[in-house]
């Protein structure tokens, strides 16, 4: 059996973008993030698309698009349905891992207190905030900024695996509010 090499889990290109703007006692803070270049083995897929072989709740794109004896389908994207059949890792299972996160945003605004002859308080701020608010990505898992998948094996080398998608849990989406005083 002939290997090669099919990506790194190690993006080409990480990035950010952090800014604020401001108008009169407006301010929005934005907080972009992202990968370019990098793959991830989807093993979600790997154990989930599997002919049936565990009696589990199969993915959509399964039903119909696999070998049967009435279609002789040679392109067919998936092996003959059957609880026997083998699955082995292979490039199908390697998905590009690129994303563009709205990692947060922020919309604050402060109370004009010297207009409202406040003086025991010298800034009072409302904002709404929103955490993970959309990601980008053709990845078709949960989330493309996936976990470590591990094993407790004596050699480090077998202790993690990086940009491998096992049933990884999303980031959270959060949306906050709240109220900042400064004395």
């Amino acid at each position: 059996m002939d290997r090669v090499i099919l990506g790194s889990p190690y993006p080409d290109f990480e990035f950010g973008f952090n800014s604020n703007f401001s108008y009169k006692n407006f301010s929005l803070n934005v907080f972009l993030q992202g990968t370019y270049g990098n793959k991830i083995f989807f093993a979600t897929a790997f154990t989930n698309l599997n002919s049936f072989q565990r009696t589990q709740n199969q993915f959509e794109d399964l039903f119909g698009n696999y070998w049967t004896e009435d279609n002789h389908d040679p392109h067919a994207k998936y092996p003959r349905i059957s609880p026997l059949t083998q699955m082995r890792p292979s490039d199908r299972f390697i998905m590009d891992g690129s994303y563009l996160r709205m990692k947060s945003l922020q919309l604050s605004y402060d109370l004009p207190l010297n207009r409202m002859r406040v003086q025991w308080l010298s800034q009072l701020r409302v904002y709404l905030k929103a955490t993970n608010l959309f990601t980008v990505t053709n990845y078709p898992g949960l989330d493309p900024e996936v976990n470590t998948m591990g094993s407790d094996a004596q050699s480090i080398e077998s202790r993690l695996f990086i940009g491998t998608d096992k049933t990884g849990y999303p980031n959270a989406r959060i949306f906050g509010a709240g109220v900042e005083l400064s004395f």
